[in-house]
């Protein structure tokens, strides 16, 4: 067995490749700013900052505000001053500088727009005009049959509101 997995592993004729070109590791932390740090969140953030810096490594903190109903005043703030009590700086984030900020998400949603227009462009994504009542009637239903609730891939894309809308067409879908 020892042998087979050498040769599946060691052949000369394998190829790895890495989306990323780096000697050190590049890790982060990303809390919610829904009130204080959690121990669970701060164990998560010591093992990323101890990985890190025992290879030389950056530890980055990017904070995921992507539900601003939750977001509470000041949470960054504190959350910073947690991680500093816990003796964990951080090389990259909100208040720290760095090459790939924004660190917060909300202030990231250009680069994230500018990606999604080019999924739409090229056919790779579609617009959904689901109603949030039909989205919760699929989670009512996949609970009720026990099952995990997830989207359909049915989108609400009717022909005659589709003809109004041009911005609605799916390219070699809706083509008339």
């Amino acid at each position: 067995m020892r042998c087979l997995i050498k040769q599946l592993f060691y052949s000369p004729n394998l190829k790895f490749y890495r989306t990323i070109q780096t000697n050190v590791p590049r890790v982060r932390f990303a809390p919610s700013p829904t009130g204080y740090l959690h121990l669970g969140g701060l164990r998560t953030a010591l093992y990323n900052y101890l990985f890190a810096k025992n290879r030389g490594g950056a530890f980055i903190l990017r904070i995921e505000d992507t539900d601003q109903t939750r977001k509470v005043e000041g949470s960054v703030e504190a959350l910073i001053n947690d991680l500093g009590w816990a003796g964990i700086e951080c090389d990259e984030g909100p208040e720290f500088t760095g090459k790939y900020g924004p660190y917060v998400q909300s202030k990231r949603l250009h680069i994230y727009q500018e990606h999604i227009a080019k999924l739409l462009e090229n056919g790779s994504a579609y617009k959904c005009f689901c109603t949030e009542r039909r989205l919760n009637m699929i989670r009512r239903d996949a609970i009720k049959n026990q099952q995990i609730p997830k989207y359909d891939n049915r989108p609400d894309l009717r022909r005659d509101s589709i003809r109004r809308d041009p911005q609605r067409r799916r390219p070699g879908v809706d083509e008339e």
